[in-house]
């Protein structure tokens, strides 16, 4: 460095930090694209946003409402949360789990983990089935009979359709999604797969582990989700058909991958003990100085605006657990910092929980029992309690209605839709 040099800028004074915390993990999410979105409107570009996270499986969320607002997105320095080869692996054996002719889903799986069933097996396997007229998967059960197939094999393959067989008994009892993607996580022992694997293993079993998160939160909402119902979900939050391609976009990353550079708004997320910093620094004073060195970097890539924010709470291994907002936090001076109200405006619809969404009137006066006619004498086609799907949010539940609207509790939370335009944007499930 030089001597005797003042820095100086010719930029007016700035705005304070904002520290937002929010409910959960969506109402976070929803409440970074609402803040876009009223940027947005201001006349500010897509691109002029970045979401920052201290690791990859934090951007489930924010993608899942970026698709479903049609924003165009992109991560930088990895994968779609939902292109990722382990969220792949799981999804596909959910899907063969429910569907056991799905021969794409069991092409994907049947050697991950590694099971060594080579590809003359598999053209053996293969040349059964179409021999005999039965099913792929019925000709891995029978395997047996199958000439050339050596006796390690046989032994791979059998603890393979027991595993789907297992799995497939528990769908029909009737268990919850969660118990069987976690009966497949632990059978298959695919953690351990991972870290024998990948270099980066713990990164992607913190993806898996999200991926459960989603599981849970559907779970939370709908009675009775089935496999059938989560796969759906997943196709309908995950469509990226009508994206549009171009340069204007929200930029999506790790604060590993930001170092460097400079964006004008930053969305610091999940700015809470065990996540920034992890949960290691409680036992490493090293971990500590290099996460607070990294919050530094995080907080230091905004040019015009920072955005902090944190959740309440958050799914961990199925449980809903109380988060503490990060340390770090408390060491910016508060006369640098503007604390945002637990509830943001409605201007696009998307509050967290029913204080934000309905600030005037009770859910419990919506609700009706017995037959309901709408203004015109007709008998209204939804009832409390009934499971629907909407190409925008996914699954719901209808939670009440009047002469005007339905009420109805997505994951994430709960929207109103006329009564007279139900029919055309929900399908009963």
């Amino acid at each position: 460095t030089s001597l005797n040099k003042r820095l100086w800028t010719s930029n007016a004074e700035g705005d304070k930090i904002v520290v937002k915390s929010c409910h959960d993990g969506r109402a976070e999410a929803n409440y970074v694209i609402e803040k876009m979105k009223e940027f947005k409107d201001e006349g500010k570009a897509w691109g002029d946003f970045t979401i920052l996270y201290r690791t990859n499986a934090q951007s489930r969320p924010f993608e899942e409402v970026c698709l479903r607002e049609n924003i165009p997105y992109k991560i930088f320095g990895g994968q779609q949360f939902y292109q990722r080869a382990e969220i792949k692996d799981i999804l596909s054996y959910l899907a063969f789990i429910n569907n056991p002719v799905d021969t794409i889903s069991l092409n994907r799986i049947i050697n991950v983990p590694k099971r060594k069933i080579g590809d003359k097996t598999l053209e053996k396997i293969i040349e059964y089935s179409q021999e005999t007229g039965i099913s792929l998967f019925e000709a891995l059960r029978q395997c047996e009979e199958i000439a050339g197939v050596g006796p390690a094999v046989k032994v791979a393959i059998n603890n393979f359709c027991n595993l789907i067989t297992v799995t497939q008994k528990l769908m029909a009892d009737y268990a919850k999604v969660s118990e069987i993607f976690e009966k497949v996580i632990a059978t298959t022992g695919y953690f351990k797969y991972l870290e024998e694997s990948y270099e980066d293993f713990e990164s992607r079993i913190e993806n898996v582990k999200e991926l459960g998160v989603s599981i849970y939160e559907l779970e939370k909402i709908i009675d009775g989700l089935t496999l059938r119902d989560y796969l759906e979900n997943v196709t309908l939050v995950s469509a990226t058909d009508s994206l549009e391609e171009g340069h204007d976009y929200v930029k999506i990353m790790t604060i590993h991958n930001s170092k460097g550079l400079e964006f004008p708004y930053v969305f610091l997320t999940g700015v809470e003990d065990e996540i920034f910093p992890s949960s290691k620094a409680d036992f490493e004073k090293s971990v500590e100085e290099e996460e607070r060195r990294l919050c530094y970097v995080a907080i230091t890539r905004a040019e015009e605006r920072l955005f902090l924010s944190h959740a309440s709470t958050r799914f961990v291994y199925g449980q809903e657990q109380y988060r503490s907002p990060s340390r770090f936090l408390r060491e910016i001076p508060e006369k640098l910092i503007a604390r945002e109200s637990d509830f943001i405006k409605k201007k696009h619809n998307y509050g967290e929980g029913e204080a934000a969404s309905y600030p005037t009137r009770s859910l419990d006066n919506l609700r009706m029992s017995g037959p309901r006619l709408q203004a015109n004498g007709e008998a209204f086609p939804f009832k409390v309690g009934e499971k629907v799907a909407h190409k925008k949010f996914g699954f719901g539940v209808v939670r009440g209605m009047d002469d005007k609207k339905i009420v109805v509790e997505f994951v994430d939370g709960k929207k109103e839709i006329a009564s007279v335009l139900a029919e055309k944007f929900l399908i009963k499930q």
